[in-house]
């Protein structure tokens, strides 16, 4: 009966991942349809994009990147490219990124953005962008090297 249980809870624990990866991947491209709407509605209202900094782990002096788009919280933390994907605007702030610059991954884009954050600040995505069309977040102040 023991051997029976383990591969009983394996079993439930391989359905109980299977169903979360799912629920994720669907949130992403949900979120995902919203933002690329977002997007048209910021090009339609004139709204350019413009290079992406991030902030470095330690310091306050925003890092290149090279990813074109607009930030989507007023603290410049999260953004999105033209491409509708979406970013934790964070990278090391060590000479070679400051140097080069940050190329960062996208990360799955959420419905609710900050969700779970120390900050305790979550928007829906979908009312995120319509702030963002009413009041863009200027472009970062480019580093002095």
């Amino acid at each position: 009966m023991d051997e029976e249980w383990k591969s009983r809870k394996a079993e439930i624990f391989e359905v109980q991942e299977r169903n979360l990866r799912r629920a994720a991947r669907e949130e992403h491209e949900k979120a995902t349809a919203i933002i690329l709407k977002g997007i048209a509605r910021f090009r339609e209202a004139g709204i350019d994009p413009h290079p992406l900094r991030a902030l470095p782990y330690r310091g306050s002096r925003p890092v290149k990147t090279t990813h074109v788009g607009w930030y989507l919280k007023s603290d410049r933390t999260v953004g999105i490219d033209t491409e509708g994907n979406y970013y934790i605007l964070s990278a090391p702030g060590d000479l070679v990124t400051r140097l080069k610059g940050a190329t960062l991954e996208p990360k799955s884009a959420p419905l609710i953005v900050g969700r779970g954050g120390r900050d305790g600040e979550w928007f829906e995505i979908d009312k995120l962008l319509e702030l963002r069309l009413r009041e863009p977040v200027a472009p970062a102040r480019r580093p002095t090297a």
